[in-house]
């Protein structure tokens, strides 16, 4: 599948399109399509390495704002309630 991921330190323009392994649900999980993700001012300082929470690298940014469609739901697994801002 694929996914826009940060390769290198920089700022949104360093930011390249991949392919990823598509997940596969554990107990209580579910694998959720996204169409479409927000990558915002944290997401921004987290690629430049200017946040205190920095990722190994290849990862993919955002993921907090977005409208999830369930594609494999085990039985057991629930899809949290949305959170307000």
């Amino acid at each position: 599948m694929k996914a826009l991921l940060s390769t290198a330190t920089g700022g949104p323009e360093t930011l390249e399109l991949g392919e990823v392994a598509r997940p596969t649900p554990g107990k209580g999980q579910m694998v959720v399509d996204v169409k479409a993700c927000a990558v915002n001012f944290p997401d921004v300082l987290i690629i430049e390495d200017k946040y205190q929470f920095k990722p190994q690298r290849p990862f993919a940014p955002g993921g907090w704002s977005m409208p999830p469609t369930p594609i494999r739901c085990p039985k057991g697994a629930t899809l949290p309630k949305a959170r307000r801002c």
